[in-house]
């Protein structure tokens, strides 16, 4: 480590072990096998209560090194005025180091710096810096548009040629070709859209490391966690009271792998992309585990209590709460 001065940091939100070693065993991730062979790995651990044991808090518990009842994050994009401590970037770029962030939590506002700064996809708006990459935030906000309501959605097709310019490269840019194909052809494919996106961001992150070659540099995807959240009852019908059909087992159960397959392509790239001063760090928030039951009474304060209590009342209104069970099958579905 004393001959390394840089790092690249893959922020991989929600892989869990669980998964992952299942996966290394069949061989399928090489580029993790030899991560884990030439360096170190551990289990993650969090500190949080259940009510505040979400990825944007623990997100931010590892970067500032404190407590969430210090840093006091709770909300996703909380204002940076209120929170209790600084993050590490913020102490990197007061040491006068050169910084890269690409879509880590809780970093909007980007900040003016010797470097580049893309906030996360669930920024306000889609300002950046320098502004003249503004087409970044402006793709991977579009993209989670129902958690940024109010904010215009941009055209991919105006959107494309500033990206190419920013670094999409002609062999991404036919992959995407290729997938929008196959979806029109057969749309049971359509999931694997969502595996697009940290391609493009590859690229894009690829083509801003080369150029600013920061001393510090995060590279943020979500992509597994939302594959674990809706498909991981047709991966493992076993450990969810209500099973899947055999439809949905068919079309969605080879999701999750597709997703940790991807990430592995990008961790590849990573490795090749450092130069031999630079330390690759791949991280977790919140390893996910399966979500099921959940059937909480009201005076039951942990959870998804808000939501549940809804659906009882939902039930209530409707004359049927007597007859029917509800029961956790992943966000979004219940």
């Amino acid at each position: 480590m004393q001959s390394h001065s840089k790092m690249i940091v893959l922020e991989l939100n929600e892989i869990t072990w669980d998964l992952m070693d299942f996966l290394l065993q069949k061989g399928m991730l090489p580029n993790f096998q030899a991560l884990m062979k030439t360096g170190a790995s551990g289990a993650p651990w969090a500190s949080e209560k259940p009510e505040h044991l979400d990825p944007w808090v623990t997100w931010t518990t590892l970067y500032t090194g404190v407590p969430q009842e210090e840093h006091l994050l709770s909300m996703l994009e909380q204002d940076r005025q209120t929170l209790g401590a600084k993050r590490l970037w913020e102490y990197l770029m007061e040491a006068g180091l050169r910084i890269g962030l690409f879509g880590s939590a809780n970093s909007w506002p980007p900040q003016t710096v010797d470097g580049f700064w893309i906030p996360g996809p669930f920024a306000r708006d889609f300002s950046t810096y320098p502004g003249s990459i503004e087409a970044i935030q402006a793709l991977n906000v579009g993209l989670t548009r129902g958690h940024t309501a109010g904010l215009a959605k941009p055209r991919l097709s105006s959107l494309v040629p500033k990206l190419v310019r920013l670094g999409l490269t002609p062999l991404t840019l036919l992959r995407l070709v290729k997938a929008m194909i196959a979806i029109c052809l057969n749309p049971t494919l359509r999931w694997k859209l969502i595996a697009l996106q940290p391609l493009v961001n590859l690229d894009l992150f690829a083509h801003l490391y080369k150029r600013y070659q920061p001393d510090f540099a995060t590279l943020h995807s979500n992509h597994v966690a939302y594959y674990q959240h809706r498909f991981w009852r047709a991966m493992a019908p076993e450990k969810f009271e209500v099973p899947p059909s055999k439809e949905e087992q068919a079309i969605y159960g080879g999701a999750i792998e597709h997703g940790y397959r991807i990430a592995d392509k990008i961790l590849g790239r990573l490795r090749r992309l450092c130069s031999p001063d630079t330390t690759l760090v791949v991280l977790s928030s919140c390893g996910q585990q399966p979500a099921v039951g959940g059937r909480y009474t009201a005076d039951q304060a942990h959870g998804n209590r808000g939501l549940q209590i809804r659906i009882q009342f939902l039930l209530q209104k409707l004359g049927i709460a007597d007859q029917v069970q509800y029961s956790n099958l992943m966000a979004p579905q219940w």
